[in-house]
């Protein structure tokens, strides 16, 4: 049985599709995807991360963007992020809609449907982007989160977190959250142990 091949698109072919879509599209290395339906767990997460930014940032030029912004990881990397986070001026390309260049931290809430994206394709790009200081990966099936923070000579240090008394801690924007707050009312499933 074949399969019909998917297409490659030039950058320029994918600005044009995704400024005339009515969702939102990604471009990575040639190809689109576009952007899935979130489940209610989902949104819930980014409201309880976009709530507490918004706090901790009140008083200082720190500023979250959330899943409308687009972010250009290189040429061939044009990707929505859930939460992208600036402390400077932010700088947009002038597409449309207009593209951000210098996020200093970007969220995923990871799903089934785009975990492997997220963990290898988009992370390998976003480490192209010489702004970026930390790289958080947050499950929404178990308490879970990771985080990436690029070290002085270049390389990411890796920390998982799982545990809901655990605190993420983001040193770059100077912010911290423990986890129960990340998962405020996000029941998990309930995993039955096997009785010897």
């Amino acid at each position: 049985m074949s399969s019909w091949p998917v297409p490659k698109y030039t950058l320029e072919e994918y600005l044009a599709i995704d400024e005339a879509s009515d969702v939102r599209n990604e471009y990575l290395s040639g190809y689109i995807v576009a952007m899935a339906g979130n489940s209610p767990e989902h949104a819930r997460i980014v409201n309880n991360l976009g709530y507490r930014l918004n706090l901790a940032f009140e008083d200082k030029p720190c500023e979250p963007w959330f899943g409308d912004t687009r972010v250009v990881a290189n040429q061939t990397g044009y990707v929505y992020p859930n939460i992208s986070i600036t402390c400077n001026e932010p700088e947009f390309l002038p597409t449309n809609p207009k593209t951000l260049t210098n996020p200093l931290v970007i969220i995923e809430v990871l799903s089934e449907s785009t975990q492997k994206i997220d963990r290898l394709e988009k992370f390998l790009k976003y480490q192209e982007l010489n702004s970026l200081e930390h790289y958080v990966l947050v499950s929404q099936d178990q308490p879970l989160v990771e985080v990436y923070t690029r070290q002085p000579k270049g390389h990411w240090d890796y920390l998982p977190l799982r545990s809901l008394d655990a605190v993420m801690e983001l040193p770059a924007i100077d912010f911290t959250l423990p986890l129960s707050l990340i998962y405020r009312r996000i029941e998990f499933p309930v995993t039955l142990e096997m009785s010897e």
